[in-house]
């Protein structure tokens, strides 16, 4: 499904201002406040550089010419706005590398662009709200599109006051692309999605960009529920106060409505609304109402626009469920039972249903009432399609439990509630349409997780099972397996995450049509990977997601959301363009075993060097480079790190050799090449994207591998481009970390074997996939190409590793002599101290320039053990370090295992560690402060290095002047205002170790 062919109108509007020639004030023009702004062969760059000085916008300026796009993002980092503003090369006059809709302003001269047709144009900009500025004639033309009648919202947890999982996008469908990429700032919320916001948490985004239109203070949600909308306000129940308040702010600005709401005193903080037992949704909106339970006997109602309470109605028994839809409201009213529930939860007490009452919205009164509700509820209360479902799941033991108990406990009284139902009842007279009891011959009990309702049907979603009804009868009409993949097994949660349109249901593992049209393999279309707890949110005719950790970038463990969308790839561009900058580089040679070249050291990633490193080290030298980008960075870019352990920070891990260290800023798209002796810098080099991670060394010669989809041969000696390689199938854009990037960004090359390889992409089910290119190091030349397409495992694009002859890709053996998955299938990782060493483990994510974590629920360094990492020595030993049971410190070589025991906790966070001889090196965070602690494993002898750090400012100043804490709660639960000063890499050579740090500094010690 192609959803960019849309009918809409084309309105062309003249301006009629003076001195039209001149480029308008997007400020004056409604939707151009801010948001991503593409330029199209421009006569020069003063407006792009005063765009993006602004600081509301993201700017990228297309050219056909390679040498000017050279030119143009020179003039801008002289102009101090890069990358805020960048240019990119356009290689297809007729076509705009940008998704569809993506673009909030389109700048275009019609002289400079004759091949762009109004199609085109009308394709990439945002509907509604994005503006095409045409010069033709001597005047500027505005051109806007309408918003297609089948696009959504998605209001809250449940989208709106419905009560269900459902929404009615019809555009959206099984994801296969990416429409934007969020930043690392993001922490785990569940995104609210209207026409021109997306938010997550305080972070508002543009639906369709992904630009960050701003960022406030504000405390996290509920994992589950918690803020919600009308469409025009924000309610803050994350926020709410002891006195019942909640605090309402303008959803488009942002700014605070006066008074806020005030649900009454009962109605506290950490009681009213918890996350315990059914207290998920107790407040929502239709538009005009406010709907509330207070958790226990009563329903209230308020004006969304004076906020006035209009009317309390009051029961006997308590409310469990509220939903609204029109002019009616429905409740599920329960009674206390005191059995405990075997076979479930033992010695506990829970609510069981009794009614369901249906109440006029405008005034409380009671309509009706059904008491064909039986059961242990548990947000399954919805209403649509003129129909309320309620549905309650069993309270004892299922079927087949029951079953195979002794004849004499079949039956007993703990099984008298075991009556799985769901009703369907008509909303008009509050009579049941259809009854369906005890589903536990379809579904494993504790699985009657959540329902929905589309046209014609009503879903009944369980932990392994999604149940499709007819919406009149009740007759079964299909049931689509859930677990497909074995990764929900086991929890009883599959069914709150998921989301269902008129069309497709979704879950953070894929997507089945509920027709049963040519449904696709859950597996087929993963949004994350080995993670059952996410739910994609469909809006716009695009999934997005929730931010996960470790699932986009191994080699940077971020915190990312996602919007997703599904179309067809652009055709791969000519290998025969792909040579973008010519030339040989005659200085490429094998790096001495002292040397440190690469990621980990080694292209086996081991972690180990063989130089000499001091047994007592001491700061020699420090360097404090630049990673400021811009005016955006005040807003958006560096904050993450600054708060977020999990985040990298502005530096990247270092690499050395007898002579010289190289770190990159990847935000400010800039590798930096330090003196080994001093740190002074010798030179900077500028990328056309992030640069992700660190280069590889080859005697006089680095690699480099950007954003932009480039790998490029860098002169040591200078810094100037030998050659350049266009590594991307295609020359698509996204907005990816707040900044503009290719679809298929290149980490660090790898080289082996005289051979450069070189990955190009981020997940193999997307997309194009990632591709595989072999080029002659000296001047890039091909050698061989492979794919990892979309029949690939769900993988990401990770640094390439080799081992015994065998190329690894995060967990995938990859043919050397087709460059596709090997048949030998996924590394055999070395998880017990005698199988071979992989100092990647499947599923996880590395993070810093020496170690790795696992991804869990647990955020690193909040629990008392903390992964350190993994050293590979020469003699092939395989070194696990982790700190333990807070004063501990574990260290197991092949079948040994040695416990050093540390007077005090040796650090608050620990990222890196590297070995050197018989010593153990960690850079971690302890008080504050840098620590480089030094630990010989066969005595048990440590000491340690601390650093005074340079703690970054905690305020910062977004562009309408506004001063705002730069917290993101949620991270580390108390800490989560904390300022973390973290080690993000480490590396040894020649006696030197030298640390990255995300204060923008680099340490060296002898």
């Amino acid at each position: 499904m192609r959803h960019a062919v849309i009918c809409c109108c084309l309105m062309v509007l003249l301006s009629s201002s003076p001195g039209a020639a001149e480029l308008p004030e997007l400020s004056d023009i409604p939707g151009a406040e801010a948001g991503l702004v593409v330029m199209v062969n421009p006569a020069d760059h003063h407006d792009a550089a005063r765009i993006a000085g602004g600081g509301r916008h993201v700017v990228c300026v297309l050219s056909a010419d390679a040498a000017r796009v050279r030119e143009l993002d020179q003039a801008f980092i002289e102009a101090k706005v890069h990358p805020v503003a960048d240019a990119h090369r356009w290689w297809d006059p007729s076509r705009l590398p940008f998704r569809d809709h993506s673009v909030n302003v389109l700048v275009v001269e019609a002289t400079r662009a004759p091949n762009l047709d109004e199609r085109e144009i009308r394709r990439v900009i945002a509907p509604g709200h994005g503006v095409a500025l045409v010069l033709r004639d001597g005047e500027w033309r505005k051109f806007r599109k309408d918003r297609p009648a089948e696009m959504d919202i998605w209001l809250g947890w449940q989208r709106d006051a419905r009560g269900h999982m459902g929404g009615d996008d019809k555009l959206v469908g099984p994801v296969n692309s990416y429409q934007f990429l969020a930043g690392p700032r993001t922490a785990r919320f569940t995104p609210l999605v209207t026409e021109r916001i997306a938010l997550w948490g305080g972070i508002a985004r543009d639906p369709f960009s992904g630009v960050i239109l701003r960022a406030r203070n504000q405390h996290a949600s509920l994992w589950r529920g918690g803020d919600f909308s009308d469409g025009r306000r924000l309610y803050l129940l994350s926020r709410i106060g002891r006195d019942g308040i909640v605090p309402v702010q303008d959803l488009l600005t942002g700014e605070a409505v006066p008074g806020g709401l005030a649900l009454g005193e009962d109605f506290k903080r950490n009681e009213g609304i918890n996350y315990c037992g059914r207290r998920w949704n107790q407040v929502h909106s239709d538009g005009e109402r406010i709907y509330w339970t207070n958790g226990r006997h009563a329903v209230r109602a308020a004006c969304t626009q004076t906020r006035e309470r209009l009317w309390e109605t009051t029961f006997t028994q308590t409310v469990e469920q509220c939903a609204s839809d029109g002019d009616i409201v429905v409740v599920m009213l329960t009674e206390n039972n005191d059995h405990p529930i075997r076979g479930m939860f033992d010695a506990h007490t829970f609510n069981v249903a009794v009614a369901v009452e249906g109440l006029d919205a405008a005034t409380g009164q009671e309509r009706w009432r059904n008491t064909d509700v039986a059961g242990m509820p548990s947000n399954f209360l919805g209403i649509g399609q003129g129909t309320a479902i309620a549905s309650t799941y069993l309270v004892g033991p299922n079927k087949r439990e029951r079953a195979q108990r002794p004849v004499s406990q079949q039956g007993a009284g703990y099984d008298q509630y075991a009556a799985n139902r769901m009703v369907a009842i008509d909303a008009a007279t509050g009579k049941s349409r259809w009854v369906r009891r005890d589903f536990s011959d379809i579904d494993d009990y504790n699985g009657r997780q959540s329902i929905a309702i589309q046209p014609g049907m009503a879903i009944l979603v369980g932990e392994y099972h999604v149940n499709l009804f007819d919406l009149a009868s009740g007759r079964t009409l299909r049931t689509i397996t859930v677990a497909t993949d074995g990764s929900t097994s086991g929890h009883g949660y599959e069914g709150q995450y998921h989301a269902v349109t008129p069309r497709w249901y979704f879950k953070s593992t894929g997507a089945a049509a509920l027709d049963g049209k040519n449904p696709p393999d859950l597996r087929g279309h993963r949004l994350h990977s080995q993670r059952y707890d996410t739910r994609p949110t469909p809006a716009n005719g695009m999934l997005y997601t929730e931010p996960m950790l470790g699932t986009l970038h191994a080699h940077n463990t971020l915190s990312i959301a996602a919007a997703m969308i599904n179309r067809e790839p652009s055709k791969p561009l000519d290998d025969n363009q792909r040579l973008l900058v010519r030339g040989r580089a005659e200085g490429v040679a094998d790096p001495l075993l002292r040397d440190w070249p690469t990621f980990r050291g080694d292209t086996r990633r081991n972690a180990w060097s063989s130089a000499d490193a001091p047994a007592e080290p001491k700061l020699v030298w420090e360097a404090r480079l630049d990673v400021a980008t811009g005016p955006a960075s005040a807003r958006t870019l560096q904050q993450g790190w600054r708060f977020n352990p999990n985040v990298p920070g502005p530096l990247t891990q270092p690499v050395a050799d007898g002579q010289r260290v190289l770190v990159a800023a990847p935000d400010a798209h800039r590798l930096d090449c330090l003196r080994l002796s001093d740190g002074e810098v010798l030179w900077s080099a500028h990328f056309g994207g992030r640069i992700s991670g660190p280069p590889t060394l080859a005697g006089e010669v680095a690699f480099v591998g950007a954003g932009d989809g480039t790998v490029s041969a860098i002169d040591l000696a200078d810094g100037k481009v030998i050659w350049r390689f266009f590594a991307a199938p295609t020359d698509e854009l996204i907005l990816a970390h707040d900044q503009v990037e290719s679809v298929y960004p290149v980490p660090s090359p790898t080289l082996h074997d005289g051979r450069l390889y070189v990955t190009a992409g981020r997940v193999g089910a997307l997309d194009h996939g990632v591709w595989i290119w072999v080029l002659d190091p000296r001047d890039g030349r091909v050698l061989q190409r492979g794919t990892i397409g979309a029949g690939a495992p769900f993988r990401v694009n990770d640094i390439l590793q080799v081992h015994d002859g065998q190329l690894q890709l995060f967990g995938m053996v990859i043919d050397p002599k087709t460059l596709a998955l090997s048949r030998a299938g996924h590394v055999r990782h070395g998880n017990t101290d005698t199988e071979a060493p992989h100092p990647i483990p499947d599923g996880g994510g590395i993070r810093g320039g020496s170690t790795w974590i696992r991804p869990s629920d647990q955020w690193m360094g909040y629990n008392n053990d903390i992964n350190a990492g993994v050293v590979i020595r020469s003699d092939g030993l395989r070194v696990d370090v982790h700190t333990w049971n807070d004063r501990y410190l574990t260290v197991r070589e092949g079948g040994r295992e040695r416990i050093i025991n540390i007077p005090h906790h040796p650090f608050d966070l620990v990222q890196s560690v590297a070995g050197a001889g018989e010593r153990l090196y960690l850079a971690g965070e302890k008080a504050g402060k840098i620590r480089l602690l030094i630990v010989e494993p066969a005595t048990g002898s440590h000491r340690h290095v601390d650093v005074d750090s340079l703690r970054p400012s905690s305020r910062g100043i977004i562009p309408d002047g506004r001063a705002v804490v730069h917290r993101i709660e949620g991270i580390r639960g108390h800490e989560a205002d904390r300022e973390y000063v973290i080690p993000d890499g480490i590396a040894i050579s020649h006696g030197t170790i030298i640390v990255t740090t995300s204060a923008g500094r680099v340490l060296a010690f002898r």
